[in-house]
């Protein structure tokens, strides 16, 4: 965005002007009507001048900067100081008899504007730049800038995030979908490998990851399990928002199945967070630990048992690089012949039921692949199934969390998915919900028996 909108100041101009004057004139009305009246016109054309001019103002300093943290704070207290100065002199050549006050009291109730208006710059900003560029831009294949103030949504989305961070997971069903049962059927065939899949791995911190005997003996019986790595093992302070995991995680997880038969996704928004270094650092810590990671830009995807291709991707990353594997570009990793699961890290956090144009999105990628298990919103999703061609295709929209040393309790359920692949597809499975508990230093991992009904009014 590289103009100034001064149509749509002025009319915003015009309404604090009538405001504002009514402001001033309760402000100095004990001091007599004349007085009362003429600092109201006076202020009333003053705020109707500051606001215009403060809103082009702050346009202006919102162009001046390249960091959309920079153009936010630019842009408020650029313009905040030359409005609170020049109008503080008009007052005073005036003769105000109460400048402190009036002034005062308009600069409060002006603060709730100064913080939502750039917020509008940054939404229009956004709308008239390719936000995703990055992801495509060869001579910026690694990273642009690590940010230390980071998110990986539209502005919108990421005032949504924030809100229901503070008011709980949004319920409301947006689409019509039908809930597997907990064990299930899609297709005839001989089971060839059984494959498990948990939800995010979220930082643990000084917690210890116990799992219960139950889940246990299940992944005992995988002959793969496949999990989303979130975070790093190298920590960073001074990124803000930043997750790290303890290498205690790895430990409890070679106690569940030995290294060889675990599958860790780094394909997710927070592999980025430290910059590209402690990407790879991070790898070279898990595979020295054996186990078999995917998810980045050179190793997207995995072959298992000479029959499934399993591809991880990201739709979302806190930072902007290169070396992620991508959404957009899973299909380019399809294999003929083979069972093929995306484990996308997709779809909005905190929601339980994906919304309609996500709905449709899952059908129309399901015409390629067998199954989808996603990750992401932190809280576990619908598990469903579609019908293409007469084959049965599985899609579970989100898995939840598994681990995570978070006291709230919405990120503290997740899923457990069990499926059984012949050789060209998904045959049937089982889920089960999940629940951390805590037991002082430790938290385990366990199976909670509800129902989807019973746990979406949870």
């Amino acid at each position: 965005m590289n103009h100034i909108n001064f149509k749509r100041n002025f009319v915003i101009g015009i309404i604090a002007g009538v405001f504002y004057f009514f402001v001033a004139l309760i402000a100095n009305y004990s001091h007599g009507l004349s007085k009362s009246v003429d600092a109201a016109i006076i202020h009333g054309a003053l705020c109707f001048a500051a606001t215009f001019t403060s809103s082009s103002i702050m346009e202006f300093f919102f162009n001046c900067f390249e960091d959309l943290l920079a153009k936010y704070l630019g842009s408020i207290i650029c313009s905040g100081a030359c409005t609170l100065s020049v109008m503080s002199g008009v007052h005073y050549l005036n003769g105000t008899p109460n400048i402190l006050g009036t002034v005062l009291s308009s600069a409060l109730l002006s603060i709730p504007y100064y913080m939502l208006f750039p917020l509008k710059l940054i939404d229009e900003y956004e709308k008239s730049i390719d936000r995703l560029a990055y992801r495509s831009d060869e001579n910026k294949s690694i990273e642009w800038k690590v940010r230390k103030l980071s998110r990986p949504y539209h502005i919108r989305d990421f005032l949504k995030v924030l809100s229901l961070n503070l008011l709980g997971h949004k319920k409301k069903k947006t689409v019509n979908i039908e809930i597997l049962p907990k064990s299930f059927f899609l297709n005839n065939g001989l089971t060839q490998t059984r494959v498990g899949f948990l939800g995010d791995l979220m930082p643990m911190y000084s917690k210890e990851w116990l799992v219960c005997d139950e889940l246990k003996e299940r992944i005992s019986s995988l002959d793969y399990l496949v999990c989303n790595f979130e975070g790093l093992l190298t920590r960073d302070s001074s990124v803000l928002l930043g997750q790290y995991h303890n290498e205690n995680i790895l430990e409890s997880l070679k106690s569940l199945l030995p290294a060889s038969q675990i599958i860790l996704s780094v394909a997710n928004n927070h592999s980025a967070d430290s910059g590209y270094q402690s990407f790879l650092e991070n790898i070279d810590i898990l595979e020295s630990h054996g186990f078999l990671v995917i998810g980045s830009k050179e190793k997207p995807s995995i072959e298992l048992n000479g029959h499934i291709n399993l591809v991880a991707s990201t739709q979302w990353s806190n930072q902007h690089h290169g070396y992620l594997s991508f959404f957009e570009n899973s299909e380019n990793h399809l294999k003929e012949n083979y069972v093929n699961i995306l484990y996308p890290h997709w779809n909005n956090e905190l929601e339980l039921y994906p919304r309609p144009e996500q709905e449709e999105l899952a059908s129309r990628l399901l015409d390629d692949w067998d199954a989808i298990i996603g990750h992401h919103t932190h809280i576990p999703g619908p598990i469903t199934k579609y019908i293409k061609n007469n084959v049965g295709k599985l899609v579970a929209y989100s898995l939840g969390d598994s681990t995570t040393a978070l006291p709230r309790p919405m990120y503290r359920h997740g899923m457990f998915v069990e499926i059984d692949t012949g050789v060209s597809s998904v045959l049937k499975g089982r889920w089960e919900f999940t629940k951390l508990v805590t037991y002082k230093n430790q938290i385990e991992l366990t199976i909670n028996q509800k129902s989807f009904e019973e746990h979406e009014l949870s």
